[in-house]
């Protein structure tokens, strides 16, 4: 027992006085007599039904998929309201690369963010003549769902991005917000000391800009940057980015 070291192994050390000191050793040689051939034949069969359960399973996948192209194709036919949402996602006309008939005045604030390097791309002179129209009025884009920080952010993008932006910007400010009134001797103090770096302070900012042009005069186009040197800036409507206001 002390050589073996372990209970369990008194089963063993009994076989052993058994059928002889050389038991183990026979069943390790017997083990090796199996044909080579067999084992292999066996891995073989093995792989071979593996291959074919994955194969069924892809046919599977494959017709799942069909079936739920068809059902989606027949409700487009018969329903209104699944065929009008289905018209409002750009990703439809992406995914099946036909960009020339995305209908940009459908595309949500989120997507168009999203998008809109693409849409500059894959379909520059469409996607531009369509920001034209927004510009003079013949057109709205989307706007509701973004954040003030999120427009400015984008603002700081180059060429047609940042016009996506800023137009998107006008629509909160002048299409929506506007129209419930103007603040009156509402002057804005926007948080920009050391502790505000990052999201804070760009949140800070955005709402002070905002905030500056929902004001009446004076107070129009000013604010306040709070920190251990307090400034009072202008800035104009046209130049929204925090870098830039002086």
């Amino acid at each position: 027992m002390a050589g073996f070291g372990y209970f369990k192994d008194f089963p063993e050390i009994l076989h052993r006085l058994l059928e002889g000191p050389d038991v183990t050793l026979q069943d390790e040689n017997s083990k090796r007599d199996i044909p080579t051939s067999s084992r292999s034949a066996r891995i073989q069969a093995n792989l071979r039904a593996q291959a074919i359960k994955k194969q069924d399973a892809r046919i599977q996948r494959h017709a799942k998929q069909i079936e739920k192209a068809k059902k989606a194709v027949e409700r487009y036919g018969s329903d209104p309201d699944y065929k009008f949402l289905h018209q409002r996602l750009p990703e439809v006309y992406i995914g099946a690369n036909d960009w020339a008939n995305i209908p940009y005045h459908r595309v949500a604030s989120v997507a168009m963010k999203f998008y809109k390097e693409k849409f500059l791309f894959h379909d520059k002179e469409r996607f531009q003549e369509y920001l034209n129209h927004v510009k003079v009025g013949k057109a709205k884009i989307a706007a509701g769902a973004l954040l003030p920080h999120e427009l400015i952010a984008s603002m700081n993008m180059y060429g047609g991005a940042s016009q996506v932006a800023e137009l998107q910007w006008q629509r909160t400010v002048e299409d929506d917000l506007a129209k419930n009134g103007k603040l009156k001797n509402c002057l804005t103090i926007s948080d920009v000391s050391a502790s505000m770096i990052g999201l804070p302070m760009e949140v800070s900012m955005a709402l002070g800009v905002l905030v500056s042009e929902l004001s009446d005069e004076p107070c129009k186009g000013n604010l306040i940057t709070f920190s251990e040197n307090p400034t009072f800036r202008e800035f104009e409507e046209t130049v929204r980015k925090p870098r830039q206001i002086s």
